[in-house]
C-alpha cells in the first residue's frame, strides 16, 4: 500500500484537503492569507457524529492496510432515516446508500493498493482495491472492491440474515497475517478495519473483546448507518467498547473510532466522512 491519492482528482470525487477534510460546494480558498478548510454541510439525526469531530483514524505518515467488514444482514434493506420506510431497492434504503458511499471510498483507496496495477495487468478487475468481507448468518468473502467491480460484486452476493461478525473478522485477520505476517513488525502496515453496519452483532459478546484489545497496529473504525432505537443501542454498545479499549491502553489512547451516520441519506456525505476517516 502507498499513501498517495489519485492524481488530479480525475475520478470526479473530491480529494482531501491539507486538513484531512473533503471540500464541498461553497468552500472558497483564501488566496490572500492562511488557507482555511472548506465548510462541510451536515445532515442526519440527533446522534449523528458532528463532522467537525471526524478525523483520520490513523495518521497520514503511517502505512496502513484498510479492510472492510460489511454488514449484509436483512435490516440493511430497511430505510436509512426510517426503518419503516421503503426498502431496497429504494435509494433511501441503507443498502443503497452504503453502496453509493462505497463508490466514493473505493475511488479514493484503490490507487493506494500498490499491487493493483500488477493484479489487473491481464485486464481483469477481480483483484486490486479494498479487501472486503461480508457478514450476516455467515461469512461472505467478497474480495477486492474497486470502482470497476463494486456495483456488480455487491449486487451479486446474497444479502439477508442475522448479524454474526466474528467469522468475517477471523477471515480478515487470516488474510492480513498471510500477506504481512512474515515481515518484520516495524515493516508491517497498520491493519485498519472499517466495520460498516447498522446493528449490534449477534455475537457481540465475542466481538467486544476484539475491540478492547485494539492497538496502534490494529485500529478499528466503526461506521453505523440507520436510525431509531436499534441504531442508538448499537452506537452505545460500540462506544462502550471504545471506552474499554482506551482504558486498557497505557497511554490512554483509543484505537477504536466510532462514527454515527444517524438518519443520513446522502451517500456522498457518508463517502466524504469515510475517506476522511480511512484514507
Amino acid at each position: 500500500m502507498t499513501e498517495s491519492f489519485p492524481p488530479g482528482g480525475g475520478s470526479g470525487f473530491p480529494q482531501p484537503d491539507e486538513y484531512g477534510g473533503i471540500p464541498h460546494a461553497g468552500g472558497v480558498p483564501d488566496f490572500g492569507g492562511t488557507p482555511q478548510p472548506a465548510a462541510r454541510q451536515e445532515t442526519g439525526g440527533p446522534n449523528r457524529t458532528p463532522r467537525s469531530e471526524i478525523g483520520p483514524a490513523v495518521s497520514a505518515n503511517r502505512k496502513k492496510e484498510p479492510v472492510l467488514l460489511l454488514d449484509l444482514s436483512t435490516s440493511m434493506d430497511w430505510g436509512a432515516a426510517n426503518e419503516n420506510g421503503p426498502d431496497w431497492p429504494d435509494r433511501g434504503s441503507r443498502r443503497a446508500i452504503v453502496i453509493g458511499a462505497l463508490h466514493g471510498l473505493v475511488r479514493a483507496l484503490e490507487d493506494e493498493d500498490s499491487e493493483a496495477a500488477a493484479e489487473q495487468a491481464e485486464g481483469s478487475d477481480e483483484r486490486g482495491g479494498l479487501m472486503t468481507h461480508g457478514f450476516a448468518n455467515e461469512h461472505v468473502e467478497i474480495g477486492d472492491l474497486n470502482s470497476s467491480n463494486l456495483e456488480r460484486r455487491l449486487n451479486s452476493i446474497q444479502w439477508g440474515g442475522r448479524t454474526y461478525i466474528m467469522p468475517a473478522w477471523r477471515a480478515a485477520l487470516s488474510d492480513y497475517d498471510e500477506e504481512f505476517g512474515d515481515r518484520d513488525p516495524d515493516e508491517q502496515p497498520v491493519m485498519e478495519v472499517l466495520v460498516l453496519t447498522d446493528g449490534e452483532a449477534d455475537d457481540w459478546m465475542d466481538f467486544e473483546p476484539v475491540l478492547e484489545k485494539a492497538t496502534a497496529k490494529r485500529v478499528f473504525v466503526v461506521a453505523i448507518v440507520g436510525s431509531g432505537p436499534k441504531h442508538d443501542a448499537t452506537l452505545q454498545a460500540y462506544l462502550e467498547g471504545a471506552k474499554k479499549n482506551q482504558a486498557q491502553d497505557k497511554f490512554g489512547k483509543s484505537h477504536v473510532k466510532v462514527v454515527s451516520f444517524d438518519s443520513v441519506t446522502d451517500p456522498d456525505e457518508i463517502a466524504a466522512d469515510l475517506v476522511t476517516l480511512v484514507v
